[in-house]
């Protein structure tokens, strides 16, 4: 009876304890810092119903924007939609099949939800602290029949059970922190741009250092021989599970296996590596469920300079990958419409002009050049070990930097002829000012030059060519410098009145 009694006196304590904490200001903050009860009750708190949703880590979060989706849609499908990015560090295949569970509660459901997994998040070998927060932050009590079928053991299944019932389990880890050790709350977790949260450009050499550190990461992760590295059955189950939840709600479905730097990728083609294993599950998982594999590790739009650190991309590979990304699998998976595929995104031309070249298209055509300094003449950005590069608009310009030669390499380009009809031309041009220019020739005679500030940000020159009305033109491009500032980059030319 005293057992009893003092079972009671405990379970009393403890549910006083839960309640308290649950009402407190620590709880309040703690939810509103953590990444993955954050993005859920942001997501869950949308008044709008989103159309699309991505799931994945940080590789999703950081390059696939809403923004590029939604224009899009609404620029060839004729919808005003919204997109919604469910990409968040550390989500694994269990967490994968727990937000795939929060769409579901939506009270209309998405066209399409497309799955991005990746390696690392379906080995055996998981670390603790990460394996911890996957289980403890984003399960429900109703959400327990779905990690079973996705074949949770039942020291995974109690830890749920635990932390989806007590707050004060959930989140004792920082709890203890902040209270006995006086570590100070973090900034809530914000929602961003529906998910979407962009990374800003940095020079090569920061990125190169970056993406060398990644490399050392992967090559322990994916090196099944030495590190005995296996998949989990429970990761590859929550996956099949998600997929199966949300087409049998109707649904469409496609798994993405997430975009990576060459550097990464040949990493994971080693001899004796899982990730062959790994993409044959992914395959195997897709083909049971009738739903499209996609591997993006490969994908040949976004290029090696467009990513932050070898995974996740900066703000401009975003927006072109995004753009690819709906293109390829947005447009026709959701909505029927297959678009062919050969320019970015153009932008609107000045007012009282238009466009003459802007250099959004996929494959430039019609261009003629000579030297190693042209051999690849559209650029995303910058290239190589280059500084950022500002100014320009779209998502392409004209560079002479040169990938493995940077500033040393040479050459001319010559555009296509066209016609000067309006008073004024108009450019935006970067890069060196001494051995460099862009100049415009008329019978093959040079009639206006025009070269950047010395820097990698393109700034606006004017040409008043009234008197050259009705006569036929072409720029040339002339890149004579091995300087270190003997580079050239050119975009958006237009005629203006």
């Amino acid at each position: 009876m005293k057992l009893i009694s003092i079972i009671c006196v405990l379970a009393a304590a403890l549910t006083v304890a839960e309640l308290g904490f649950r009402a407190s200001r620590l709880r309040n903050g703690l939810a509103a810092e953590d990444t993955f009860t954050a993005m859920t009750r942001h997501f869950a708190a949308f008044r709008k119903n989103p159309s699309v949703v991505v799931i994945g880590d940080s590789r999703t979060a950081h390059s696939v924007d809403t923004a590029v989706i939604e224009k899009l849609v609404k620029r060839h499908a004729r919808k005003a939609i919204t997109a919604w990015n469910l990409g968040r560090g550390g989500v694994i295949g269990p967490s994968t099949l727990a937000f795939a569970l929060r769409v579901l509660d939506r009270p209309r459901l998405p066209r399409l939800v497309i799955l991005y997994v990746d390696p690392n998040g379906y080995v055996l070998e998981t670390p603790p602290d990460l394996e911890h927060k996957t289980l403890s932050k984003v399960w429900r009590l109703e959400d327990l029949p779905s990690v079973v079928r996705a074949g949770a053991s039942a020291e995974e299944l109690f830890q749920i059970c635990v932390c989806a019932s007590l707050d004060t389990m959930r989140f004792r880890e920082r709890a203890l922190e902040v209270l006995l050790h006086g570590r100070p709350l973090r900034e809530p977790e914000g929602a961003y741009r529906n998910g979407f949260r962009s990374i800003r450009h940095m020079d090569g050499e920061r990125q190169r250092s970056e993406t060398a550190s990644r490399g050392r990461f992967y090559r322990e992760t994916y090196d099944g021989p030495s590190s005995g590295f296996r998949l989990s059955d429970f990761k590859l189950g929550s996956l099949r599970e998600a997929v199966r939840r949300l087409r049998e709600a109707g649904i469409a479905v496609a798994i993405v296996n997430a975009p990576e730097a060459t550097s990464l990728h040949s990493i994971g083609e080693g001899r004796g590596t899982i990730v062959p294993r790994y993409l044959r599950a992914m395959k195997a998982i897709a083909d049971e469920a009738n739903v499209p594999f996609f591997d993006h590790s490969t994908q040949p739009v976004v290029s090696d300079d467009n990513f932050a650190d070898g995974e996740h991309m900066d703000h401009l590979g975003a927006a072109r990958y995004s753009t690819w990304l709906t293109h390829e699998i947005v447009l026709p998976m959701a909505y029927g419409v297959r678009k062919t595929f050969d320019r970015w995104d153009p932008p609107r031309p000045s007012a009282g002009c238009e466009v003459v070249f802007d250099f959004e298209e996929v494959a430039l055509s019609g261009w003629e050049s000579r030297g190693d300094a042209f051999a690849e003449i559209l650029a995303g950005g910058r290239r190589g070990m280059q500084k950022a590069v500002a100014g320009f608009q779209g998502l392409g310009l004209l560079s002479s930097w040169h990938r493995r030669r940077g500033p040393r390499a040479t050459g001319e380009a010559w555009s296509p002829p066209f016609t000067i009809e309006r008073k004024n031309l108009r450019l935006l041009v970067g890069g060196g000012a001494k051995g460099v220019s862009v100049d415009l020739t008329v019978d093959g005679a040079t009639v206006r030059s025009a070269a950047g500030g010395g820097g990698d940000t393109l700034a606006k020159r004017t040409w008043d060519v009234s008197e050259l009305r009705g006569r036929q033109a072409r720029l040339r491009v002339v890149d004579a410098s091995e300087e270190v500032s003997g580079y050239v980059l050119l975009d958006q030319v237009e005629q203006c009145d």
